[in-house]
């Protein structure tokens, strides 16, 4: 600038005068300067180079050259038959300037020697009115940066109880929702920052910034991130429970990049691409057991030649600027790190203090630029609750204290007891016992024990319990005693999550399979000589989440072979007929003990009320009826969680309640 009279690079804004220093070369010299000696430009340009390795090493080297440009070195460089003669007094103003350039230059690597504590600016970015972000569990958009650092993408409600994508420009007051992104979660930007990718109905999509609709990529039923290169390459986890996959950003079929090794790890996600757009950064994990010590971030490559841990952790990492930037405990830090060589250099530093941390997906709430700029939430370990509410919505009252990753819940028939799975990953049954306030632990590991069912006498849970498979065990509701398994899971059907007991006890109805993509619905006998579980309905699409009438004569259950997931009544003694109950998409069908009213969950999260009238021989049932947003509430994932119950009455509802947006502050 001292030598040109004009920035070395423009923008209209910071954050676009950052985008051209990343992205763009400053015009030669020779076009704003003519009379600039050629190897003066030759030493600007080194000053400018985009990898630190090629520019000057030291102030002591630039201030030598600078004096033999000063001294008419510069000569040597030119051609001498276009270079006229110049007197020395001609060179006092370059060597003038660049003594200038030489003493900047100087004080900058000084002050790099000596760094001076830089401010933090602390922006508090409050929701728009009537909205609430949704930033941990599996419904969540956690805050993204733009890569050019000029707007932040997140996830949240309106004020209907809609879950869009919304982007907040940093130079603006007011976030914005994006329109066609509904149902949106776990948004990521394009390396141009003009579009973004999340997941949507069982689907990975884009959708441009300015204007435009979404477009569908390719499949992915429960998405746990993606990062989008350069070159138009999206890499992304497609489920909770997959490795990693590239495709084309304009759609196509996806090719794996990264192999499950089930001895190790049942989830790779969060990748995140490092500066060269070849390699990348992701989280591996086993749901079994949080403190695995192969649970880690790991450095790869797109063509498989690089696949290796860096360092153990359980919640992903992020790039910025040569640091690696990662949680230990809650806790930010950043370690010098080489994103060519994907090698650790130094020592790690804290940055800053309980960062928000969402123990169930697994992800720490940082995002980052390559330019530098750092934006996290606080908070520390994300937490639920179980909170009452009226048929209005009304918050009646707390149930338990706030615990980690709290998902099944299931009131006892009596009313007065409360089973629940918890833990930060590997989890446990508890029963909160509501009369005397006091929680006890049901289950005691070594694994995951999940998906608690109350027998109509309340003498009995049955509940799920992850090793290799899930089986399924019984146990006395007292505790007393040993579990009796019911059901042990195989190759052929991997996870077996129980739904309901029927109300005599003699059947139990569970689904079986990846309940991502193939989930079909069982009914166990429990008591006879033949014990061999039947389909409920064998068909090609996925079936779930059943629930007996109180009279054993009806199931209530979820499918989505109308092409979305919704609500069916069917006979339970395997006649046929069905009743489609749901309109525009629902899930987690309960009944009100006296067989009058059925509730779920509708695709917007709402509950809904339907009166139904049971019939000898058909259902009949009313128009539906919304009682209230449960935007706040775990999101219902095909049939891994159950967000909420129902007492007797039908007048009162648990719901596992989550921390949101109002109390995180953004940095």
């Amino acid at each position: 600038e001292m030598v040109s009279g004009k920035p070395a690079f423009g923008g209209k804004t910071k954050a676009s005068m950052i985008a051209a220093i990343l992205s763009s070369e400053p015009p030669p010299l020779s076009t704003v300067q003519p009379l600039a000696p050629p190897s003066l430009e030759r030493v600007i340009k080194q000053c400018l180079a985009k990898d630190p390795d090629e520019r000057w090493q030291s102030a002591g080297d630039i201030a030598r050259e600078l004096k033999w440009i000063a001294d008419g070195g510069s000569q040597a460089s030119a051609p001498a038959e276009i270079v006229p003669h110049r007197r020395k007094s001609q060179y006092l103003p370059w060597a003038t300037a660049a003594l200038g350039v030489a003493l900047a230059i100087l004080a900058v690597l000084l002050a790099n020697r000596t760094p001076k504590p830089q401010p933090v600016i602390r922006s508090l970015i409050l929701p728009e009115e009537g909205t609430t972000p949704l930033i941990v569990q599996d419904n969540a958009g956690p805050v993204m940066l733009a890569p050019d650092g000029s707007a932040v993408a997140y996830v949240a409600t309106d004020a209907h109880g809609q879950i869009l994508l919304w982007v907040r420009k940093l130079n603006e007051a007011h976030a914005q929702p994006v329109a066609g992104t509904d149902g949106g979660n776990f948004p990521f930007w394009s390396a141009d920052s003009r579009a973004i990718g999340f997941f949507a109905g069982g689907k990975l999509k884009t959708t441009p910034v300015e204007g435009g609709s979404p477009s569908v990529v390719c499949d992915a039923p429960l998405g746990r991130g993606g990062t989008w290169n350069a070159d138009g390459k999206i890499l992304f986890a497609p489920t909770f429970e997959s490795g990693l996959f590239q495709v084309a950003s304009s759609g196509g079929t996806p090719q794996p990049v990264t192999k499950l090794d089930k001895s190790k790890h049942d989830s790779h996600r969060w990748p995140h691409f490092l500066p060269d757009g070849r390699h990348f950064l992701y989280l591996a994990i086993t749901h079994n057991s949080p403190r695995d010590p192969n649970n880690g971030i790991y450095f790869a490559s797109l063509d498989g030649k690089e696949n290796r841990l860096l360092m153990q952790s359980d919640s992903q990492a992020d790039y910025s600027s040569g640091y690696l930037l990662f949680l230990r405990d809650t806790a930010l830090m950043a370690q010098p790190f080489n994103p060519k060589t994907g090698s650790l250099e130094g020592a790690p530093a804290p940055i800053a203090e309980q960062i928000l941390l969402d123990a169930g997906t697994w992800r720490a709430a940082l995002t980052s630029t390559e330019g530098g700029l750092l934006a996290y939430l606080s908070g520390g370990a994300a937490a639920n609750q179980l909170t009452w509410y009226d048929r209005s919505g009304k918050n009646i009252g707390l149930a338990g204290d706030k615990t980690l990753n709290l998902n099944h819940v299931r009131i006892s028939p009596d009313g007065l007891k409360i089973a629940a799975e918890l833990g930060e990953s590997l989890t446990d049954i508890w029963i909160y016992d509501a009369q005397r306030g006091v929680s006890t632990r049901f289950t005691f590991g070594p694994s995951s024990s999940i998906s608690p069912v109350w027998s109509r006498d309340g003498k009995w849970i049955v509940y799920g319990s992850l090793y290799a498979h899930i089986n399924i065990y019984r146990k006395s509701a007292s505790g007393v005693g040993q579990a009796e398994l019911l059901l042990e899971g195989s190759e052929k059907s991997v996870q077996n999550w129980p739904s309901d007991l029927s109300p005599d006890g003699r059947f139990l109805l569970y689904a079986a399979g990846d309940l991502v993509g193939a989930a079909q619905l069982w009914e166990l006998p429990l008591s006879g000589d033949d014990r061999k579980p039947k389909p409920l309905m064998p068909s090609g699409f996925i079936t779930m989440e059943a629930r007996y009438s109180p009279d054993g004569h009806w199931i209530a259950y979820t499918s989505n072979e109308s092409g979305k997931f919704e609500v069916y009544v069917m006979p339970s003694g395997g006649s046929a007929g069905k009743w489609q109950i749901s309109s525009g998409g629902g899930q987690q069908p309960l009944w009100r003990r006296d067989a009058k009213e059925l509730f779920y969950l509708s695709s917007d999260d709402k509950l809904i009320s339907v009166p139904i009238k049971l019939n000898a021989d058909s259902v009949q049932a009313d128009a539906v009826r919304p009682l209230f947003s449960l935007a706040n509430s775990i999101l219902s994932v095909n049939g891994l969680v159950a967000p909420y119950d129902v007492t007797a009455d039908g007048k009162r509802f648990v719901v596992v309640t989550i921390e949101q947006g109002r109390a995180f502050q953004l940095t």
